[in-house]
C-alpha cells in the first residue's frame, strides 16, 4: 500500500506558519490598541474629576493663579487626549489591514486544505480500487484452482 504525499504539503506548511504570525501580530496589536483605549478613558475621567473640582472650587474663594494652572492642566489633558484618538485610530487602521491579511492568508491555507483531502480522497479511493482489484485476482485464482482440482487436472 503506497503512503499518501502530499505534494504541496511544504506550501501548506509554510501558509499555516504566515497565518500564525499574522494571529500574533494581530494580537499584539490589538493589545496596543487596548492600552491606548484604556490612556484615553483614564486622561477623561481624570479631567472629569479635575473639572468637578474646579467648578465646585469656583463657588468658593479660590487662588486665581490656581484656577488658570487648574484649567491649563485640563487644556492639557484634552491635547492628550486627542493626540491618543489619532494614534487609537491608526491602530485600529493597522488592526483592519492585518485582519484583511489575516483572511487572505487562510482562506489561501483553507484552499490547500481542500485540495489535500481532495487528493488523499483520490488516493485512499485509488488504494481501495487496488485492493479490491486483488481480492477479486485472488478469489478467481481460488476458482480456477477449485475447478481444475475437480476435473483432476
Amino acid at each position: 500500500m503506497k503512503k499518501f504525499n502530499f505534494r504541496l504539503q511544504s506550501v501548506l506548511d509554510l501558509k499555516k506558519q504566515e497565518e500564525e504570525a499574522i494571529q500574533k501580530e494581530l494580537a499584539r496589536l490589538i493589545q496596543e490598541y487596548r492600552k491606548i483605549e484604556k490612556k484615553i478613558d483614564n486622561l477623561k475621567a481624570e479631567k472629569k474629576n479635575i473639572q468637578q473640582k474646579l467648578e465646585k472650587e469656583e463657588g468658593i474663594k479660590i487662588n486665581p493663579s490656581q484656577a488658570v494652572r487648574t484649567r491649563n492642566y485640563i487644556k492639557f489633558l484634552r491635547d492628550e487626549i486627542e493626540e491618543l484618538t489619532l494614534k487609537l485610530n491608526y491602530w485600529e487602521d493597522e488592526i483592519k489591514k492585518c485582519r484583511q491579511n489575516l483572511i487572505s492568508k487562510t482562506k489561501e491555507k483553507k484552499s490547500l486544505v481542500k485540495l489535500r483531502d481532495r487528493k488523499y480522497d483520490e488516493h485512499w479511493q485509488e488504494m481501495l480500487s487496488e485492493e479490491q482489484k486483488l481480492n477479486d485476482e485472488l478469489a478467481i485464482n481460488k476458482f480456477n484452482y477449485k475447478g481444475n482440482r475437480s476435473q483432476g487436472l
